[in-house]
């Protein structure tokens, strides 16, 4: 399975992303039946959301919870990590926002980046975002002595929907904020020049509305 197999299976379509911050437990999961949906990382924690698509981009999350991944009920997981009958192997090694599935996709300093790169050479026209929360507490993590970026957590995780989605003991790259929003605004100018649209709708996010268009739950179901 490759991923340039996937241009514009999806083109004029919806779609949403659904990030994992604390505010997509604010989500009610039964507006969201019949929508196609991205998940990310440890997403499928969330059990009463019905992924479709799922993407995993560092060796963190496959190292310690491979096997979950390759259990997870979804359609396609796009990894350059795990082999398996329903997985896509991704190169995420290019340099720049990618339009054309047949070209490596851009880490940009989160997996919601090349989420985005995946949505849009699928040709979806409008691409909602939830549990974008943008938002990070460190209070409890240490660093990882072992690896500059790493931090390892302790005790209940503070920043996403399931207080065991980096559960105490779990290693993680933190998330550099403003390197992020540089990424994004690239992903923005994308969909822009196209002529389609992606929308912030999660219920809290620290995101500037500079950066993707803000919107409401209820404008959209």
């Amino acid at each position: 399975m490759l991923l340039k197999d996937f241009q514009d299976k999806h083109k004029g379509e919806r779609c949403i992303i659904a990030c994992n911050g604390p505010s997509l437990n604010d989500v009610p999961m039964d507006k969201l039946r019949g929508e196609i949906i991205f998940g990310l990382n440890r997403g499928y924690l969330k059990k009463d959301m019905r992924i479709k698509y799922h993407v995993v981009m560092v060796n963190e999350v496959t190292t310690q919870w491979g096997e979950e991944l390759l259990a997870v009920d979804c359609d396609t997981l796009f990894t350059n990590r795990l082999e398996g009958e329903h997985v896509c192997r991704t190169d995420f090694g290019g340099n720049t926002f990618a339009t054309d599935l047949s070209k490596p996709l851009h880490r940009g300093h989160t997996v919601t980046y090349p989420t985005i790169q995946i949505a849009f050479g699928m040709g979806f026209q409008e691409v909602l975002m939830i549990g974008l929360d943008h938002s990070f507490n460190y209070k409890n993590t240490e660093r990882d002595e072992s690896h500059h970026r790493r931090v390892i957590n302790k005790g209940k995780d503070l920043n996403h929907f399931d207080p065991n989605y980096f559960g105490d003991g779990s290693l993680w790259l933190p998330y550099s904020p403003k390197m992020v929003e540089a990424n994004y605004m690239k992903a923005r100018k994308a969909f822009d020049h196209f002529g389609r649209s992606i929308v912030n709708i999660s219920s809290h996010s620290k995101l500037p509305d500079s950066v993707f268009k803000r919107g409401k739950f209820e404008e959209y179901f």
